[in-house]
């Protein structure tokens, strides 16, 4: 039974990695706006019904698994000795170590591209609304902020929104934007 289960899981996850390789080609060749749930679904070579099983809808297509609890837990994970800026910092070095893939790379420049869209926009309002209350919460357990009228960790959450917004212009490779963003930071506080 094991094997059925991990073979199954393992089509799923082709299944799914299908729809997202038809969605973005599908959005770079034709656009966003003219590409239609049954387009992406018969360029994957599944029904728009298996479509649907997958993503509620195609601007789903554009997004990834969420970070925000990896990031959470690396802001909780980081070494004890860290102050609050500099767990954050060394998180987010810990989560570029992840290897995006050329897929995941695409998905964010038509994000970005595709970004005004109102459903992608309400997609990512939603996604950093769920990062902001992990990230907040981590920075929380961090401080040990037993006192509800801390303003510290949404001040932390505040500076990783702010190098967010710099990493979604993609102006700058990761490790210079991180250098250049903490030591901006840092010299606000000394």
């Amino acid at each position: 039974m094991p094997a059925q289960t991990g073979s199954r899981a393992q089509n799923k996850a082709e299944t799914r990695l299908a729809i997202q390789r038809a969605a973005v080609e599908l959005f770079e060749e034709r656009g966003y706006d003219a590409t239609t749930v049954d387009d992406i679904a018969r360029r994957a070579d599944v029904a728009p019904r298996t479509f649907f099983r997958y993503f509620p809808n195609k601007e789903l297509t554009l997004f990834s698994e969420d970070i925000s609890g990896r990031l959470a837990t690396l802001v909780t994970e980081a070494p004890a000795e860290l102050d609050v800026l500099t767990a954050l910092r060394w998180a987010v070095t810990k989560l570029m170590d992840y290897e995006s893939t050329p897929l995941d790379r695409r998905r964010q420049d038509l994000r970005r591209r595709y970004s005004e869209r109102p459903a992608i926009e309400r997609h990512l309002a939603h996604l950093y609304d769920m990062l902001g209350t992990r990230l907040r919460d981590a920075f929380a357990a961090r401080l040990g902020d037993g006192n509800v009228g801390d303003l510290r960790p949404d001040v932390a959450v505040a500076v990783y929104f702010g190098l967010a917004r710099e990493f979604a212009k993609g102006e700058r490779p990761a490790p210079e934007l991180i250098e250049r963003w903490f030591t901006a930071v840092t010299s606000l506080t000394s």
